[in-house]
């Protein structure tokens, strides 16, 4: 299930990324992203690492913002550097609820 859960992460870091770079913004495409970012979180991402995707993430998330004040494209790079978090950071909160999910109620 790993290997899917790889693609899964791939594909839906991508399409977001995308999507924001279009600036593409439907109910449905959102909703599908969701599923997707929780389905890579379940199957994909390590709970071990945490500490340091958290740390990415917030980096990440602060430095897209800066990219609008690039002339000419950086309204488009705020966009898609801006799915890519948000897609990002659904996944690493469903990493998260699995990681304490296994290590308080599965390992009694």
């Amino acid at each position: 299930m790993k290997k899917y859960g790889k693609w899964f992460y791939v594909g839906g870091f991508v399409v977001a990324g995308l999507a924001g770079l279009a600036g593409f913004q439907a109910q449905w495409l959102s909703l599908l992203l969701l599923l997707v970012a929780i389905l890579a979180g379940v199957f994909f991402a390590d709970g071990d690492d945490l500490v340091h995707n958290g740390i990415r993430f917030l980096v990440f998330s602060a430095v897209y913002a800066a990219f609008d004040s690039i002339p000419a494209v950086g309204s488009y790079l705020t966009g898609m550097f801006g799915g890519m978090a948000m897609f990002w950071g659904a996944v690493l909160l469903t990493a998260l609820v699995v990681h304490f999910v296994k290590k308080y109620f599965m390992s009694k």
